[in-house]
């Protein structure tokens, strides 16, 4: 298979294709042919040696990717070879073929093509370690999103509004205010002409809000 390899550290110019072995998958795991990943900050940083490799971290970039089940072990019963999903890698998206745990994939619907599938994990994890996995969102409650204009806020604000609650959405202008606005939330603040505090008090008399998300 082919991979996007580096062998120093440094900006777009250290990145080469190369012609590499197709990685072995354990039983608990599945191979994905890759349709598409995502470039994500922790790539940059690693490959500018920012960030030091972490253990069990695989050889080559990509942290998130969407594609076809390619082949599964024995005990990942959940999925079929053909299946299209995408995955929370730990490294490897930068290749045709990644190995992942079953239980760090997800279903992609048809109507979610590939390529935006490939921008969804990491956003979806933070947003669900947030929400549900550190905290217990009820439906109706009021939340705050910080940086709700990015990947991870944006998808708070749907993921909020699906549970019917109010959200008070922060940003840096004014357009990116209305952007959270036409996804749902119910306040779009520019943070750089607001005082968000004042408007959620006000609009909340006073009580504040339930939640808060701050990915800015």
């Amino acid at each position: 298979m082919r991979a996007i390899v580096y062998k120093r550290c440094g900006g777009p110019e250290v990145l080469k294709v190369e012609d590499v072995d197709e990685p072995t998958f354990k039983s608990h795991e599945v191979l994905i042919r890759v349709e598409a990943t995502a470039v994500n900050g922790r790539d940059l940083f690693f490959q500018q040696a920012i960030y030091d490799p972490i253990p069990g971290q695989k050889k080559y970039l990509g942290f998130e990717c969407s594609g076809r089940i390619w082949a599964k072990g024995r005990s990942a019963t959940r999925w079929k070879e053909g299946d299209q999903v995408c995955a929370f890698l730990n490294g490897g998206g930068y290749a045709e073929i990644v190995a992942v745990p079953a239980d760090h994939v997800m279903t992609v619907p048809p109507t979610c093509n590939l390529l935006h599938a490939a921008a969804l994990p990491r956003a979806a994890a933070i947003v669900w370690l947030s929400f549900f996995h550190m905290n217990h969102l009820a439906p109706q409650s009021k939340v705050l999103v910080h940086g709700a204009a990015g990947g991870v806020g944006s998808l708070a604000i749907r993921i909020a509004k699906a549970k019917n609650c109010t959200v008070f959405a922060t940003a840096g202008s004014r357009e990116k205010a209305k952007f959270c606005e036409n996804l749902g939330a119910d306040f779009g603040i520019d943070h750089t002409t607001d005082d968000f505090s004042n408007i959620v008090a006000d609009k909340t008399n006073g009580t504040g809000v339930d939640y808060v998300l701050d990915h800015s």
